[in-house]
């Protein structure tokens, strides 16, 4: 689940659609900034005024540290040197509650 930063909280106008990949910088990943990892992120349900979304996502390389993306493990999206965008990662089985609890965290 991700909340979008709104434009003048150094947000984007609107979140993207499909096939977005930004850098991500994990709560967890220890040695951030070296190495960052791109994420790729699939948008499949929009919020009615847009600032959350719930999409699938993954580390676009192979090679990148898997634990990162734990459920409940929390991330923030990085564009240049803005973050436009925090996140926290779902299980893959979710009920209505369990969503509702994430958007709260973020």
């Amino acid at each position: 689940m991700i909340r979008w930063k709104s434009p003048r909280d150094s947000g984007r106008r609107t979140p993207p659609g499909a096939d977005y990949r930004t850098i991500a910088h994990f709560e967890a990943d220890k040695n951030w900034p070296n190495p960052a990892w791109t994420l790729v992120v699939n948008n499949r349900w929009f919020s009615p005024a847009g600032e959350i979304t719930v999409p699938e996502i993954q580390v676009l390389v192979d090679d990148a540290p898997q634990h990162l993306l734990a459920p409940g493990a929390k991330f923030e999206l990085v564009e240049g040197n803005r973050a436009v965008a925090s996140g926290v990662v779902m299980p893959a089985e979710r009920t209505l509650e369990q969503i509702e609890q994430l958007a709260q965290a973020i």
